[in-house]
């Protein structure tokens, strides 16, 4: 098959996973039309569409609950199923490293506030329905450093500095051990929750000394703004709209909650994600556009099918691909993104040839590759690399 004829089939099987994956996160019946294509996805198709969206670990737990679903899965349900398991074995040693951080934090004087899906599970949150991939901390001033520095001499941490965000210290890492970051603010540019993600803080005992997680609200206002600021480029995942619907408490102040996005500079894109959430169960909200879910729904569609035009790059993560930012950001239609996308081509010609041919990758996606194995395609007659 030829290159052009083989991106078709890639894509138009993707497209056929993503959709089926669309109807599961929507609490829909599978059609007969994609009953009958299932069979024809095969297990690659599958799995980019699972990277990019991650939503697996939630897609085994829905299998599990209608074992029906299993006749449009097909060759993904080894994926799920291990996706699954690892979310269970994440959770087991969450708890265990913050155990063992705790009385650290506590030696050095260091308040910790737990956030994202590590919050959630301590608050109460079922475990195994959710991928994590790392320990989220918020560290206020100085004491960030020393407990930096503390997890580094006392329990074996190294720093991992290549890549490292504004937002936080060098990721610390260990064999067998999910990664830590430690933050000194939620954003990179800085977020209106920074002044009140400590307000209402409710602590948790762990390891002989206290750790706490945020409040209800601040729970589930700093899901969905990590989800539309911190990762801007590769918005409106299917793992976003779950967890903005399970994150959700009845807890959380609803007038007080709604206030902040109605405030937000990033509103349009708050409302697209909140109409999809109420529209697969959130609870205590409503939507008063009628036709809301059906504008979020065709949005968060046009980009996720969007994202699947950029053909794969072997050892590179489908989501730290710069092809498939660039397209999400494109899909989305905001002036904002694409007007930095403009921006930057201009600013950086070579860069922009070498990203949409795959020759430039970020720093994290370069390291993913290399990681994997895979020797990076050479440049041509001093091409961009």
């Amino acid at each position: 098959m030829s290159g052009i004829a083989a991106w078709v089939a890639r894509t138009s099987a993707a497209r056929a996973a993503y959709d089926i994956l669309t109807t599961i996160v929507r609490g829909r019946r599978p059609t007969d039309a994609q009953r009958a294509r299932a069979a024809a996805i095969p297990r690659e198709a599958w799995e980019r569409v699972l990277d990019l969206e991650g939503c697996a670990a939630w897609v085994e737990s829905a299998r599990r609950r209608r074992p029906a679903l299993s006749e449009v899965l097909g060759p993904a349900i080894p994926l799920v199923r291990a996706e699954g398991e690892r979310a269970l074995r994440n959770a087991v040693a969450m708890v265990q490293q913050l155990a063992e951080l705790a009385p650290v934090a506590a030696a050095v004087g260091a308040r910790v506030l737990v956030l994202k899906g590590s919050a959630r599970l301590l608050a109460g949150e079922i475990a195994g329905s959710r991928t994590m991939a790392d320990i989220d901390l918020l560290v206020a001033g100085a004491s960030a450093t020393a407990l930096h520095t503390a997890l580094q001499t006392t329990l074996g941490y190294q720093a991992d500095a290549p890549g490292t965000p504004d937002r936080h210290l060098p990721s610390l890492v260990r064999a067998d051990s999910l990664p830590i970051e430690i933050h000194g603010r939620l954003t990179d540019a800085g977020s209106a929750l920074d002044a009140r993600v400590w307000v209402g803080a409710r602590t948790i005992p762990l390891g002989g000394a206290t750790l706490e997680i945020p409040s209800a609200s601040v729970i589930w206002l700093h899901t969905l703004e990590h989800a539309l600021v911190v990762h801007r480029a590769i918005r409106y995942r299917l793992r976003d709209i779950l967890d903005v619907v399970t994150a959700w408490s009845d807890d959380a102040d609803i007038d007080d909650v709604q206030r902040f996005i109605t405030d937000h500079h990033e509103h349009r894109a708050f409302m697209t994600v909140v109409a999809a959430a109420v529209s697969i169960g959130m609870t205590g909200w409503s939507v008063s556009d009628p036709a809301a879910e059906q504008r979020a729904w065709r949005r968060i569609g046009r980009v996720g099918r969007a994202r699947l035009l950029a053909p794969p790059q072997a050892g590179v993560p489908a989501g730290s691909d710069p092809r498939v930012l660039a397209l999400s950001q494109i899909a989305e239609g905001a002036p904002g993104p694409i007007l930095r996308l403009l921006a930057r081509g201009v600013t950086a010609p070579r860069r922009a040839v070498g990203l949409f041919t795959g020759r430039w990758l970020s720093v994290e996606a370069a390291r993913a590759r290399v990681a994997s194995g895979v020797v990076p395609p050479q440049p041509r007659d001093g091409g961009p690399q």
